[in-house]
């Protein structure tokens, strides 16, 4: 018996609608959309130059004005700078670079700010600090723009004689205080500035009487040189130098009441052994009359320093 051959499979590939075969009419329409967007952005873009052409036709002007201003080349001169040279100046230029990046303000500084301000906490806005990499970068590079004015400098400084730059630092010197004396004139014609000044001398003054008014002699005696500052033939002494002859003065006053302490501890010393030796009287008289030159020489040494009150008085001004 003969068998019938069965029919071949049918095979059904997909094709680009079969995914929307079973859509709704709504779901349809989207997805035709999409299809469409989709091929419309494999199309061909238009190119530079007819996008400047429609900017120009859109602005009234001609096609070409554009592309004129865009194709004019400017002249590029040959660069006939040595490699070395050409180093030193990428050098330079990633210098200044770097050194531009950290004078920006960080903005995480800046938020926190803003955010301590809306919170109303009295931070404030803190200074930016430069990134660790300019922190670190060495002094010669940090003056990286300067090593040809530097280069330059030396050279002429080999060239010259002793004198001749001896000569240069007094000329450099002599500007150098002309500059200082130029500022100083322009204080002191600052209307604000001398009345500053008068103000502070006169409250100075004032509070120099009230002092002098308020304190014995006494006191006055024994106050101690307290200051940084004495004014000697119209001009000011160092602070150090003069803090220095201040604690000279006072070591030698401490020394001179040391001694003068110690004397009369002899002397008592000295006349209570004569007492007990059996010269009572004479060793009695003996000792009032060293206790009275003791006290004599500390009134001269008193005396002796009155001229230097006045002195004291300034110095704790």
């Amino acid at each position: 018996m003969i068998s019938v051959p069965q029919q071949a499979p049918i095979t059904i590939y997909p094709g680009p609608s079969a995914g929307i075969a079973n859509l709704s009419k709504a779901d349809l329409e989207i997805a035709q959309r999409l299809e469409h967007l989709r091929q419309s952005q494999n199309e061909e873009l238009p190119t530079e130059e007819e996008m400047v052409s429609r900017l120009a036709n859109l602005k009234g002007l001609p096609a070409n004005h554009y592309a004129t201003s865009s194709s004019a080349g400017a002249y590029n001169r040959p660069d006939t700078r040595t490699q070395g040279q050409q180093s030193d100046d990428l050098l330079v230029q990633v210098m200044e670079e770097a050194s531009l990046e950290a004078r920006l303000p960080n903005a995480d500084d800046e938020l926190e700010a803003r955010l301590a301000r809306l919170r109303g906490e009295g931070g404030g806005a803190r200074p930016s600090m430069p990134p660790a990499g300019a922190v670190g970068l060495p002094p010669q590079a940090s003056s990286a723009s300067h090593t040809k004015m530097d280069t330059t400098l030396g050279e002429d400084l080999d060239d010259m004689s002793m004198d001749e730059v001896e000569a240069l630092m007094k000329a450099a010197s002599v500007e150098a205080e002309a500059g200082a004396e130029r500022s100083m004139r322009e204080l002191e014609a600052d209307p604000e500035v001398a009345g500053a000044v008068a103000a502070a001398a006169t409250r100075r003054k004032e509070k120099k009487k009230k002092k002098e008014g308020d304190m014995s002699g006494e006191e006055r005696r024994s106050k101690s040189f307290e200051s940084d500052f004495d004014v000697e033939g119209g001009k000011a002494i160092d602070a150090v130098t003069e803090q220095e002859e201040v604690q000279r003065i006072i070591d030698m006053y401490t020394k001179r009441a040391q001694l003068k302490k110690e004397k009369k501890r002899r002397k008592k010393e000295e006349a209570a052994a004569a007492a007990a030796a059996g010269g009572g009287a004479a060793a009695a008289l003996q000792m009032e009359d060293s206790d009275s030159d003791i006290e004599i020489s500390s009134e001269s040494d008193l005396t002796s320093d009155s001229e230097k009150d006045s002195l004291s008085d300034e110095l704790s001004e």
